[in-house]
């Protein structure tokens, strides 16, 4: 099979979160056109492995989950989870409060530098 060719996801790129869920959405486009099938268990890991570059890849290797996933099937969703939740993390809102109110202004710091630390 001719692939076609593909960008690899730039892992230090700004807003990261936004970027990989418009990358995955063009590989997930690229099934699409081959038709394959995402609950096959290697193909679309594989692929997603292959298009993402050396930078994804050390980055799946790094990850707790996908480790213990070597040994058993290679789960596309799986795979595809872990990275999005790498990429965009949930915030802990509560850390953020208890921040916020014991954020404190030095003097000579104008107020707007403040409000952005």
């Amino acid at each position: 099979m001719n692939l076609l060719p593909y960008e690899k996801i730039d892992c230090r790129s700004e807003g990261l979160a936004v970027h990989w869920s418009k990358w995955l959405k063009r590989l997930e486009h690229i099934f699409d056109i081959y038709q394959i099938d995402e609950t096959q268990s290697k193909r679309p890991y594989a692929l997603l492995l292959t298009y993402g570059g050396a930078e994804l890849n050390d980055i799946v290797e790094s990850l707790p989950t996908i480790t213990a996933m070597e040994t058993g099937d290679n789960s596309y969703q799986e795979l595809k989870t872990a990275l999005t939740n790498y990429f965009n993390p949930q915030s802990n809102t509560e850390m953020q409060r208890y921040q916020f109110r014991h954020k404190r202004q030095t003097p000579g710091t104008k107020f707007t530098i403040f409000m952005r630390s």
